[in-house]
């Protein structure tokens, strides 16, 4: 069959056409990932990103991507999210947080593969699976952290528990040499003098009565404070209220440390701690003022937790610019 005259000339603008649609293509990818290195830079600098390449085509055969889907789920954390992918016109890319984690993440690339000898054009899609473990540090909430802190907090339940039982059999045992006491003040009551003590019976057993009956009370004191230790154990399972703030009212400062103010309550208990980024904790200060450090320039996030003597913890974020 004949070919019009003019066939070249369209093959040539159709390949002209191609090339113009892929440079601009590019043109915008490359303002795409001057717009996401910004604002990364600017919002949140904590990401890790997972390239893969794509099928670009050759001769009469173009692959022309559009989009995709990328999933992640957190192996550590154990929590799962969609995750941002960008495709060009041959790679892609997902961003995942820089959290310290390893993550599973799968998902696919679409797009459509071009015949330009005959013009067709046909749907195509590539899926990807891979496992990347980012070098960040995990903050904030999740399955392992909540499960971490109620395992801690049946620990010091329990150990609280076991003191109460223990405290209680002292108690008890206080309690039954007290009425030994008294049952020997009872008998020396009946005596008229004791010559080894150079006291009259009834002083002896004014003072048997008075020791005994200060080891009764102090034995229903400990009984108590044991029912609180008990009902604080068994019924104290909210976490204080927390909230963090700056004690200039600013959250940018050239210093390499910078004063905050912890505001913190509890429905039960009265004595508070504290610590910095999960460290140790410490007694919170009654007007709530704590210095902390920066350690490097840009965002700083800072982890304030606050636990309360039943072992709840909760914790408050806040972000401080270093300049």
């Amino acid at each position: 069959m004949k070919k019009p005259a003019n066939f070249g000339k369209k093959l040539e603008l159709k390949g002209l056409k191609r090339k113009m649609n892929r440079l601009a293509k590019k043109v915008g990818f490359y303002v795409f990932l001057f717009l996401l290195f910004f604002t990364t830079f600017a919002i949140r600098a904590e990401a890790y990103t997972y390239y893969m390449s794509l099928p670009k085509g050759k001769y009469s055969i173009y692959y022309n991507w559009t989009g995709g889907y990328a999933v992640g789920y957190n192996v550590t954390q154990g929590y799962a999210q969609n995750l941002p992918i960008s495709v060009d016109y041959s790679s892609a890319s997902v961003t995942v947080p820089d959290d310290g984690c390893t993550w599973k993440i799968s998902g696919f690339v679409m797009g459509s593969i071009e015949d330009s000898l005959d013009g067709t054009y046909e749907p195509v899609y590539q899926t990807f699976s891979t496992t990347v473990t980012t070098s960040g540090t995990f903050s904030g909430y999740s399955p392992k952290t909540a499960t971490d802190a109620a395992n801690v907090a049946a620990t010091n339940a329990q150990n609280a528990y076991n003191a109460a039982n223990s405290a209680a059999i002292n108690a008890q045992n206080a309690y039954n040499a007290a009425n030994t006491a008294k049952s020997s003040a009872d008998t020396a009551a009946s005596r008229v003098w004791d010559s080894s003590e150079g006291k009259s019976a009834a002083t002896l057993a004014k003072e048997a009565r008075d020791k005994a009956n200060e080891a009764i009370t102090a034995v229903n004191n400990m009984q108590t404070i044991i029912t609180d230790i008990k009902n604080t154990v068994t019924t104290d399972n909210v976490p204080p209220s927390v909230e963090v703030k700056t004690l200039s009212g600013a959250t940018a400062t050239s210093g390499s440390s910078i004063r905050l103010v912890i505001a913190a309550s509890d429905n039960k208990s009265a004595n508070l701690n504290y610590n910095v980024n999960g460290g140790a904790y410490s007694p919170l200060p009654a007007d709530g003022k704590v210095s902390v450090p920066l350690t490097s320039p840009g965002p700083n996030t800072i982890v304030i937790g606050v636990q309360d003597q039943a072992g709840n913890v909760a914790t408050k974020a806040i972000t401080i610019w270093k300049l």
